[in-house]
């Protein structure tokens, strides 16, 4: 596997696309400087009448300046959010506001 297919999507959401046919892991270089965290988006096929979604979770936060390797199943595309900016608290607190939904928790 090779390292630079990984690419930034504005200044904090880093993509690695899966490029080899088969392929279920992906090698992943994090800029330094920063910590990244994993972005886990699993689409759901809606029914006939109901439009699909993707529910997310956050995974792992890594260190930048360094390389790894994670699993990549087929339905989804590693992706890795840059830890404190807008966009990492503004998934942490959605995900954090619709398990606490899930869970019957006020908010």
């Amino acid at each position: 596997m090779e390292l630079g297919r990984e690419f930034l999507l504005g200044p904090d959401l880093l993509v690695s696309p899966i490029t080899e046919a088969g392929s279920r892991t992906a090698r992943v270089y994090l800029p330094r400087g920063a910590r990244w965290r994993q972005l886990l988006i699993a689409p759901s096929r809606g029914d006939e009448d109901q439009e699909a979604t993707a529910s997310y979770m956050l995974g792992e936060t890594f260190e930048g300046g360094s390389e790894l390797t994670i699993d990549a199943p087929l339905e989804c595309i590693p992706l890795f959010i840059r830890e404190n900016t807008d966009l990492d608290s503004w998934l942490t607190d959605n995900y954090r506001h619709s398990k606490e939904r899930k869970n019957g928790t006020r908010i």
